[in-house]
């Protein structure tokens, strides 16, 4: 188990990237009110459940054989997640149009920041059937 230790390090890392960027996001779609970010405030409660991943893969890096039988409920939230994002993209599609061809640069961070976390939970989700499959 020891010689995947570097994926188990990705997935860690990977995961505060995610809560970071996930936290931007609902900073963006929540806007600034005045100087601060006070309007932001309440949508944080969204990216709440998601603290869970980045400590999930780090007790999973720290004591593998410990936290192993945790790696499906990891797998099962990434599946969630990805699943959330396709139903949210359905029914955004129509806005989505119209938020581009008002601001196009912010509407591009947003949607491609969305899609890049799409894309690598998709792999975290590998990354963790290779765990189970080899150890």
């Amino acid at each position: 188990m020891e010689k995947l230790k570097p994926l188990r390090l990705v997935l860690v890392i990977y995961d505060v990237f995610r809560l970071v960027v996930l936290v931007f996001l609902i900073a963006l779609f929540a806007g600034p009110r005045g100087d601060t970010f006070a309007g932001a405030f309440p949508y944080m409660i969204y990216a709440a459940p998601n603290c869970l991943f980045p400590l999930m893969a780090f007790f999973l890096f720290l004591e593998p054989r410990r936290y192993w039988a945790f790696l499906p409920l990891y797998m099962a939230g990434k599946a969630l997640g990805v699943m959330a994002f396709i139903s949210w993209l359905g029914f955004q599609a129509p806005l989505l149009r119209v938020n581009i061809a008002v601001d196009f640069p912010a509407s591009l961070w947003y949607l491609g920041l969305s899609l890049l976390l799409f894309s690598a939970d998709i792999g975290t989700i590998l990354g963790a059937y290779i765990i189970v499959r080899r150890s």
